[in-house]
């Protein structure tokens, strides 16, 4: 049998055939690759050059097409196709497979792009507590947000297509999802991991050093008490002492919980615990805070400059949002420490909400320990240098404090809907301190001694009770009703009993009484109106009575002041991306003092400007009042921290203008920021019993000194977020002063609080 010679034809023909075959074949083998991508701002050239090296993939583009645009995404194992997608999400671009090794990159066809919006819940994965101000973004994109105090987020107007959404929270492993908007789109929920757990031996990971976070606008720091036990702590873990290592945040003394922020007062800050006002926000001698960490679940602090939505302070903001317990699983917990017991319950109601208590006492009433006494040692080494200074024939024969405090947390939260969330929260703290001193006063050796017993007696204590309800409208509009009521009362007694050897006996008392009752409802709405816009308006009412009795001996009333006052408040902001660039921030707010029958118009702005790599400008503005003073005394003890009156024609209102400017770098590893501010104030208001003129014409109004007061600084922080050495630190230089008339010729002096 003869065969005929294959033509030359014939072998290319059954060459194309067997590649024609075989292509999809090796399409497929390449498709079910598998493909890991963690790119943090790379060049999108740099990112194809290391999947070609790693796996030996070969992509055939033109620079021009890939020039200028970067990735930015963390995924593991996933198919080919799918990761290229994420790759190339929104950038363009698309792709096709020739054989099993190529890929060529092409421009994607001109279509219109559908956009969708991306909503849902955060929520914490082991109690199902909802997580407030979680960052919320879509990775390798200036497309952002942040949830509210209800967890929810919505971002608007996302293009169709791959998209990778990456949710971060203090304390939390960061979630990042794979994403696809459609229509419609469900809201998501999405639950994230603790990094840490107190108390347990799970690892901390690199994440959970990051224990406070500053906002990329001005004067904005977060702070998560869930990390407390990675900060040093002395006797019990403590938020506002914490909260003290922030840059521009300072203590009123050693080991003092009182906040001083950039040059203000403690008094000059708006402090809210569930909409709650707290007027007094220290236990035992100022050394712990009013507030138990078992029962707070963030904290948000504005060091100046804060937004229209606050107001009635002149300083600074520290807004607490109390846990609303678990909503899986009963939680019991007991401590002690070496000042106080505690007790934390959270009870779950079968899915729809969940009611938490906690309480806090200290036991240093019947039992002292180490602790107790090395505080009650320091608190008192200035007493006694003081006792000396007054008298040096002075000799402090014994000194007896006793002192105890206590609080109470509770909260109950409903979700009626998953639309609507309904809450009820109580706060209760007392403090009592009792002080006994015996003193041997024998101004010479040839005079008698005299025999002067004190009995310092001070009470003080903050109630309050609040309702919210939220709604959310539609996936763009959200709305908060908070009505909240808040009770003060502070007492001090001081009886003095002198007695000679001759048996001649003195005594004289002194009584200080201040309460608050205050009212106050707000109602706050959020409006997003695009990707680069939003809306935040809203109005506040709030009636405040203030009583305060001031006497000496047995009828002679010094000063005696009981005034009610209603406040309307309006505001309005918006916040816009003018450019990819340039984040602005304007706002107004607009409050009716009815005491004084007047408006008072408080405009703020700010801005955000992005250079280019990780560094940012920013910069803020703004006017504030206050119409609820806390007037300051001449105490050389310090034990009467002044006492709240209502502004009027005597009193006038605080003002102060913020100026702030600053410059920010940051990476996933570092950040370093430096800020710069002036505050201007006038209105200030000082108590001086040092009255020096016609005791006949006597008149109260001449004990109080009207006078201004000026702040500036600058603050330096570093901070290595994660890895495995981590932590932070700043520096600050700043000068705090005040001008009174007839205080040192009438020319400025350094205040109480300043501290360089």
């Amino acid at each position: 049998m003869r065969y005929a010679k294959p033509s030359f034809c014939r072998i290319w023909l059954l060459a194309g055939l067997v590649l024609l075959l075989a292509g999809p074949a090796w399409s497929s083998e390449l498709k079910e690759r598998r493909l890991s991508l963690h790119f943090d701002n790379l060049p999108l050239n740099d990112a194809l050059q290391q999947l070609q090296s790693e796996y030996d993939l070969h992509f055939v583009y033109s620079d021009d097409l890939v020039k200028r645009i970067k990735v930015n995404c963390h995924h593991d194992n996933l198919p080919l196709s799918r990761a290229l997608e994420i790759l190339f999400a929104g950038s363009g671009i698309d792709y096709r497979i020739v054989n099993s090794r190529q890929i060529v990159l092409i421009k994607s066809p001109r279509r219109p792009i559908r956009k969708f919006d991306v909503r849902g819940y955060i929520y914490d994965g082991e109690n199902g507590e909802p997580l407030p101000y979680a960052n919320s973004y879509i990775t390798g994109t200036n497309m952002g947000t942040v949830s509210n105090v209800d967890g929810y987020f919505v971002l608007v107007n996302v293009p169709e297509g791959p998209h990778e959404l990456t949710i971060e929270y203090l304390g939390y492993a960061p979630a990042r999802i794979p994403l696809t908007p459609r229509s419609p789109s469900p809201a998501l929920r999405i639950e994230l991991q603790p990094n840490l757990i107190p108390g347990s031996d799970v690892d901390v990971t690199e994440q959970a050093s990051e224990v406070m976070q500053l906002s990329r606008e001005s004067g904005e720091v977060r702070f998560s008490p869930k990390l407390l036990p990675l900060l040093p702590s002395v006797g019990d873990e403590d938020i506002f002492r914490s909260l003290q290592l922030l840059p521009g945040v300072r203590s009123a003394g050693d080991g003092s919980s009182g906040l001083h922020i950039r040059g203000g007062r403690p008094d000059q800050n708006l402090v809210l615990f569930d909409g709650m006002t707290i007027y007094h926000v220290d236990h035992f001698f100022g050394f712990l805070s009013a507030f138990n960490s078992s029962a707070v679940k963030d904290v948000r602090i504005f060091r100046g400059g804060f937004p229209a939505k606050y107001g009635d302070r002149t300083s600074g903001v520290i807004e607490l949002t109390g846990k609303s317990g678990s909503q899986d699983h009963l939680d019991v917990g007991l401590g002690v420490n070496l000042l106080s017991s505690r007790a934390y319950a959270s009870v779950p109601l079968k899915g729809r909400g969940a009611w938490l208590f906690s309480a806090r006492r200290s036991y240093s009433d019947f039992l002292q320990s180490k602790a107790y006494n090395n505080i009650v040692n320091l608190f008192f080494k200035e007493e006694s240098d003081a006792v000396s200074t007054y008298s040096d024939a002075g000799q402090l024969v014994q000194l007896q404090p006793s002192v105890y405090f206590y609080d109470i947390n509770s909260k109950l939260t409903l979700n009626p809907s998953r639309r609507d969330v309904l809450s009820l929260s109580f706060y209760g703290g007392r403090d009592h301190l009792d002080i006994l001193q015996e003193l041997n006063l024998n101004p010479s050796p040839a005079d008698t001694n005299i025999a002067l017993n004190i009995n310092e007696t001070v009470k003080w204590g903050n109630i309050g009770i609040s309702g919210k309800w939220s709604r959310i409208w539609s996936s763009r509009f959200y709305s908060n009703l908070n009505i909240a009521r808040s009770w003060y009362n502070s007492q001090y007694r001081e009886d003095l009993d002198i007695a000679s050897v001759d048996g001649t006996p003195l005594s004289y008392q002194f009584f200080e009484d201040n309460r608050v009752r205050n009212t106050r409802i707000t109602l706050d709405n959020e409006w997003q109106l695009s990707h680069n816009g939003k809306m935040e308006f809203g109005a506040a009412w709030t009636d405040a009575n203030i009583r305060y009795q001031y006497v000496q001996g047995d009828t002679a009333t010094v000063l005696n002041e009981d005034r009610q006052s209603i406040q309307g408040a309006l505001y309005g902001q918006g916040k816009i991306a003018v450019t990819s660039r340039l984040d602005f921030t304007a706002g107004m707010r607009s409050t009716y003092y009815a005491l004084l029958q007047k408006f008072y118009l408080e405009p703020r702005v700010s801005f955000v400007y992005s250079l280019s790599g990780a560094w940012n400008l920013k910069g803020a503005w703004g006017h504030y009042h206050q119409f609820l003073k806390n007037i300051i005394t001449e105490d050389l003890l310090q034990r009467r921290q002044g006492f709240w009156l209502l502004a009027n024609r005597q009193l006038p209102p605080e003002f102060a203008e913020h100026f702030i400017a600053g410059i920010g770098y940051e990476t996933p590893d570092y950040r370093f920021d430096v800020e710069g501010y002036v505050k201007q104030i006038r209105g200030l208001t000082q108590y001086s019993l040092r009255f020096t003129g016609d005791y006949a014409q006597f008149d109260t109004r001449e004990l109080f000194l009207e006078g201004s007061g000026s702040a500036r600084g600058l603050e330096i922080f570093a901070q290595k977020k994660r890895g495995k050495f981590s932590g932070w630190a700043s520096y600050a230089v700043s000068r705090s002063e005040h001008r009174f008339p007839g205080i040192n010729t009438n020319r400025y002096y350094p205040a109480n609080n300043d501290q360089t």
